[in-house]
């Protein structure tokens, strides 16, 4: 994506990243490094729509089944509002969907104080984070949670939680920029995956495109935006059209199966991946992260490309083991899988003899969580794991490029459910890598020998 004129290079960060400075709600000059992430939801419709929507696996289309909605804005804690500036932001950006939606549904924005990331909650909150949460990858710029019953499509809750801690923003789009992000161009990408559109990668013009450009203001949905939304919701766009239900079941496409007794509804939140800004021409090109509800052809995260020497150098531990357990726990109102893994080999790091890695998602009775791009990781699987510590285990570094099964003596990286995000900020289909055990210690030993230099 091509670079907004009035935004100009800044000093470099750690590791050659790009450091933006920018003042804070006190006045105080801060630093924050160029590479940056925001997380959105998606989920795709058939290949014939531009536009991209979720279905069931009965053809229902994720949407609200209500007429009005609320989007409590702000928090307590360590979350602070600024004085109104994501207030404001979330005005406008829910003005704008409000405009399209032409009364089929109202979205309402609260200065009631907001819930966490909470998935059981049934609020609707958009969370200013001072200090990033552990289980949000550091290069996070936002993460959104969105909760559905697999029976009905019915969306039931959705949670925006905005990085204050690490990135600059602002609220004045790009007139007087400094390489921060328009909170109200993200906020408006944001809301749109609330009301359940996904990411449009074919369309530049669209609040949905999968890429946003530090300093850059997009905050009017365009044509096709308006198009999934009247899909939705039968707006004067154009009429609903619920019909080519997945080819295979919503809850299946990503291996999820429903635990315990029964069960009639299933809620399915999406939440997590990242997206990376990279610096070209000036400017910050931001590559966003897809985490998919989704059905075949769009069940995608995206993630910028991370080598494995990069892997290695921002790992606290390289380790081989087999997983020997694997669990689902509940904590704080969100759903995780815990596998406990008996290290056989360290290739990096301090190694324990043995760990957790603790992801986001996994299936609690007729509660599931899915999380796309998050790697696939089960009991009796020997695996070579990039993972930094974390509250109650480790976790994955790159996400699913953090993880290489064994297979056959060679060890495979599985990204054909990811699209990865090159360097020019373009968003391509994964594949399925295959390393050997040689090959990975060199490239290991290779780059934490160039770190130390």
């Amino acid at each position: 994506m091509s670079a907004h004129p009035g935004c100009g290079g800044g000093p470099r960060g750690p590791r050659g990243q790009v450091a933006a400075r920018w003042t804070d709600s006190t006045g105080v000059r801060r630093k924050v490094t160029g590479v940056a992430a925001a997380v959105w939801l998606a989920a795709a419709a058939p290949a014939a729509r531009a536009y991209r929507l979720a279905y069931t696996d009965g053809g229902d289309p994720v949407r609200w089944h209500a007429d009005r909605i609320r989007l409590d804005v702000g928090g307590a804690g360590d979350r602070d509002r600024d004085g109104g500036f994501d207030r404001s932001a979330a005005t406008a950006a829910a003005a704008a969907w409000n405009a399209v939606l032409d009364g089929a549904l109202r979205i309402d924005v609260s200065d009631h104080p907001a819930a966490d990331l909470d998935a059981t909650d049934g609020r609707n909150a958009i969370v200013w984070l001072r200090h990033w949460d552990d289980d949000l990858d550091p290069l996070a710029l936002a993460v959104t949670v969105r909760v559905h019953v697999r029976s009905t499509g019915a969306i039931r809750d959705a949670d925006i939680a905005v990085n204050a801690d690490d990135y600059a923003w602002t609220a004045i789009g790009d007139a007087a920029c400094d390489d921060a992000f328009d909170l109200q161009t993200v906020l408006t990408h944001e809301i749109g995956h609330a009301l359940g559109l996904g990411h449009e990668p074919d369309d530049r013009a669209a609040v949905m495109y999968p890429t946003v450009a530090s300093c850059q203001a997009k905050r009017e949905p365009s044509p096709d935006d308006r198009a999934g939304v009247a899909a939705l919701y039968a707006v004067a766009a154009g009429a609903p059209d619920p019909a080519a239900p997945p080819a295979e079941p919503l809850a299946t496409a990503f291996g999820c199966a429903a635990a315990g007794d029964g069960g009639a509804a299933w809620l399915v939140a999406a939440a997590l991946a990242w997206l990376i800004a990279r610096r070209r021409a000036g400017a910050l090109a931001v590559a966003a992260a897809v985490v998919a509800a989704a059905v075949p052809g769009a069940r995608a995260s995206a993630l910028r490309r991370a080598p494995v020497a990069e892997l290695a150098r921002a790992a606290d531990a390289v380790v081989r083991g087999r997983a020997v357990a694997e669990r689902v726990v509940v904590d704080r109102g969100r759903v995780y899988t815990d596998v406990d893994l008996a290290v056989t080999d360290c290739l990096a790091g301090a190694c324990p003899r043995s760990l957790t890695i603790r992801r986001l998602g996994g299936a609690l009775g007729d509660w599931v969580v899915t999380v796309p791009g998050a790697g696939r990781l089960a009991a009796g699987d020997e695996v070579i794991a990039f993972v930094r510590a974390g509250r109650g285990g480790y976790r994955l570094v790159g996400m699913a490029q953090g993880v290489f099964v064994a297979a056959g003596g060679s060890w495979i990286r599985d990204l054909t459910d990811v699209m990865v995000v090159d360097a020019r900020g373009r968003a391509v289909r994964g594949w399925r890598e295959t390393w050997s055990l040689a090959s990975l210690r060199s490239e290991i030993a290779s780059a934490l020998s160039t770190n130390q230099e």
